[in-house]
C-alpha cells in the first residue's frame, strides 16, 4: 500500500496479488488499479506536471 500512496497520492487504490492460472506456471505477481480522478487534495509532489493536478478531482497525467 506504501507504493500506491507514494506514487498515486489522493487517488483511490486496490493491490490485488495472485498467481498466474491460466498456464499453470503459479507465477506470483501483482495488479495495482488507481482511480484516474483524484479523491482527495494532496501537496503538490515533484513529479507533478502541473500545480491543478495535486488537487481533487483532477485526472492523474504522468509522461
Amino acid at each position: 500500500m506504501e507504493y500506491a500512496q507514494k506514487n498515486f497520492p489522493g487517488h483511490q487504490a486496490i493491490i490485488c496479488t495472485h498467481t498466474d492460472g491460466h498456464n499453470g506456471s503459479g507465477n506470483i505477481h501483482v495488479h495495482i488499479v488507481i482511480n484516474s480522478l483524484r479523491k482527495l487534495d494532496v501537496e503538490p509532489q515533484e513529479f507533478m506536471e502541473r500545480p491543478c493536478v495535486s488537487r481533487a478531482g483532477y485526472k492523474h497525467h504522468q509522461t
